[in-house]
């Protein structure tokens, strides 16, 4: 049984670390491949070995109302910090210069790690650890 334990283990281990790297080497950007690829072995390992035993925690009942908190409440956080800086000399604002391209992409960048940080810690990670409590 520890024999079966351990190369199952292996495996998993194998396959997650396959896919994410596979995945991070093919978008080949160090903004967001990162994330993507935690986020996609996160899946394919749940979806392949895990789906039974536990929801990842994908709602689409609340799915909007979590996505806009989440913006609002980081957003908030975000400028507080900058503000803070700003208001003890940390930083000088020199001008400001709207580009929608870069102001677009970073939205991306951002959705791509909250999304992949969300999938690995509270979808994967957390349902794992509820589940071996549980059992």
């Amino acid at each position: 049984m520890l024999i079966k334990n351990l190369a199952l283990f292996l495996f998993r281990f194998v396959l997650f670390a396959f896919l994410f790297f596979a995945v991070e080497i093919t978008l080949q950007s160090p903004d967001y491949a990162t994330a993507v690829g935690l986020a996609i072995a996160s899946l394919v390992d749940y979806i392949v070995f895990e789906r039974k035993r536990w929801a990842i925690g994908f709602n689409m009942n609340s799915l909007i109302f979590g996505f806009s908190k989440g913006l609002v409440v980081g957003f908030l956080v975000l400028a507080t910090i900058y503000a803070t800086v700003y208001l003890f000399g940390g930083h000088k604002l020199v001008g400001v210069e709207f580009d929608k391209d870069a102001i677009l992409i970073w939205f991306i960048i951002c959705l791509a790690v909250a999304l992949s940080e969300e999938i690995f810690v509270r979808g994967y990670v957390y349902g794992r650890l509820k589940c071996e409590s549980v059992d």
